[in-house]
């Protein structure tokens, strides 16, 4: 914290301090959510939910600060190795990496992610209690101005949707909003691939959308899932009771961390426009194993040991 009196003496040395780490609560409103309720897929308890579709949450915003010794031993590589492949993938921006071993922590270039949190917090680490969990990744032009080229908004509107009822049935609800877009590889590279398959005669084909994608960037996805399970080993959960995901490798991350998942659910199909079609098709196979998986640029293989997957449920799209 700002003003503990471990950054007091760090400022007396004249050591600079800055907050990783911000919190705060704010209330969430959205027209799907409105919508919901009208539907009956959720009711208002005047407290997590109230009428009008306002779902109160706490936000919590991370930034990446990399313990490099502890970096390098959970990718099984050499700490000077690490550094070195760090250095020349940012351009030679951080010279110390090199030279000054002494200097164990980085903050990488590289965005941060917020986690949110619907109901009572102190559940979190209880595994008899429910929690609901979403790792979402952003998808700007689907959330904030609603394209149908992507699953995005979708997804983290489901999302909150199970977090409600989790929150309701005495537990929590967790979406934990990770910075990479388009799978980690920009907007840029997403855009392109909407193009091409816009253009494409092929309609929903799932190969089509990973050959466009290696096409236009070289890869599919460079995201670290090795990484996506730190956010709730911080906030000391055992146990997920539903996973929001078509992901396998998600799913993979997190049991190999140690996490049990009970179920996972995914989007219901009569929540997709036939313009997101392809996209979630082509979730769907990756998620049963039908493309290789991911590889980082910088680790390697995000293969990782193989994990007996928790059961895939089509979530309920309506009670």
């Amino acid at each position: 914290a700002p003003d503990s009196a471990l950054s007091t003496a760090a400022r007396a040395r004249g050591v600079s301090v800055q907050p990783s780490i911000a919190i705060s609560r704010f209330e969430a409103r959205m027209p799907e959510i409105v919508e919901a309720l009208r539907e009956g897929r959720l009711s208002a308890d005047g407290t997590i939910l109230r009428e009008g579709g306002v779902v109160s949450c706490i936000k919590a915003s991370i930034e990446p600060v990399w313990h490099l010794p502890g970096i390098a031993r959970r990718f099984k590589l050499d700490e000077e190795a690490l550094r070195r492949k760090l250095f020349e993938h940012t351009g030679g921006m951080f010279p110390e990496l090199v030279t000054r071993a002494d200097l164990e922590i980085f903050l990488p270039p590289i965005n941060g992610l917020t986690i949110y949190m619907v109901g009572d917090v102190a559940t979190i680490p209880d595994p008899d209690a429910p929690l609901v969990v979403r790792l979402h990744d952003e998808s700007y032009d689907a959330e904030l101005f609603g394209s149908h080229a992507s699953t995005g908004r979708l997804w983290l509107v489901y999302g909150i949707e199970e977090c409600v009822r989790a929150a309701q049935a005495g537990g929590c609800g967790l979406i934990v909003y990770a910075r990479q877009e388009g799978n980690a590889l920009g907007e840029v590279a997403k855009f392109l691939v909407h193009n091409a398959r816009a253009k494409s005669q092929q309609g929903s084909d799932v190969r089509q959308r990973e050959e466009e994608t290696e096409r236009v960037t070289g890869a599919a996805d460079v995201r670290l899932y090795e990484l996506c399970a730190d956010p709730l080993l911080w906030l000391g959960i055992s146990r997920i009771h539903t996973f929001v995901t078509s992901s396998g490798a998600k799913t993979r991350a997190v049991q190999a961390a140690g996490i049990e998942i009970i179920k996972t659910v995914k989007l219901p199909a009569s929540l997709l426009p036939p313009s997101a079609i392809a996209e979630a098709n082509f979730k769907e196979e990756r998620s049963k194993g039908s493309f290789s998986n991911p590889v980082s640029p910088l680790f390697g293989s995000n293969n990782g040991p193989p994990v007996p997957p928790a059961p895939l449920l089509e979530g309920p799209a309506s009670p």
